[in-house]
C-alpha cells in the first residue's frame, strides 16, 4: 500500500529523487498543472523547500506534487501499491491521482 500524509516531504529526503526520469516527470506534470495557481514552481518548492510563512494553498499542493513524484517515482522502479492507496488530509488528494481518479 502507499500511504500519503498531510504535510511536505523534507526537501533533503527528496533531492536524491530526482535523478530518477519518473519523479522529475511527475513534477514537470505537477508544475504545469499548478502554474496558474503558485507563483513559483512546485518541482522548485519540493526539492528547495518552503518559506516558514508560506500560504496554505502553496503548502498543500507542495505536499501533494512530491508525494506524487515519488510514488511515479516507485512505480516506475516496479513497486506497485497492491493493496491500495490512502492518505491523510491532503495525502487523500494523492491518493486519489495515484489511484487514476484524477
Amino acid at each position: 500500500a502507499f500511504v500519503f500524509g498531510d504535510r511536505p516531504t523534507a526537501p533533503a529526503a527528496l533531492r536524491s529523487w530526482n535523478r530518477l526520469p519518473a519523479f522529475r516527470e511527475a513534477l514537470q506534470e505537477c508544475d504545469a498543472a499548478a502554474r496558474a495557481l503558485v507563483s513559483t514552481p512546485l518541482s522548485q518548492l519540493v526539492l528547495e523547500g518552503l518559506a516558514a510563512d508560506a500560504p496554505t494553498l502553496e503548502v498543500a499542493l507542495t505536499a501533494i506534487a512530491g508525494q506524487y513524484a515519488v510514488a511515479r517515482a516507485w512505480i516506475a522502479l516496479g513497486v506497485e501499491p497492491l493493496a491500495g492507496v490512502t492518505g491523510h488530509g491532503v495525502g487523500e488528494f494523492t491518493a486519489a491521482l495515484c489511484s487514476g481518479l484524477f
